[in-house]
């Protein structure tokens, strides 16, 4: 479970901006929370986070330590990591 902490807490991070102004503006419901979602899935899969709604100032980590986005599990080495996390029933 420690290995999948990454993804879930990039995953929070990466939607909570978009979400939190939608859901302020009462417009994002599961749907909407669930299209971020699959986004940032695709857009982890491709290894593309150019794909990702994020501000100027999105920061990103792994094990609390700051990296560039696009570093870490979005590199080749962590897509195994991905992949089993995806096909997981």
């Amino acid at each position: 479970m420690r290995k999948t902490a990454p993804l879930w807490i990039a995953l929070a991070l990466t939607v909570s901006a978009p979400v939190a102004t939608r859901a302020q503006a009462g417009a994002c419901d599961r749907a909407c929370l669930e299209g971020f979602v699959n986004q940032y899935v695709d857009a982890l899969v491709a290894r593309d986070p150019a794909r990702l709604p994020l501000t100027r100032t999105a920061k990103y980590t792994e094990n609390g330590v700051e990296l560039k986005l696009g570093d870490g599990m979005w590199e080749p080495k962590g897509h195994g990591l991905i992949q089993a996390l995806l096909h997981r029933s």
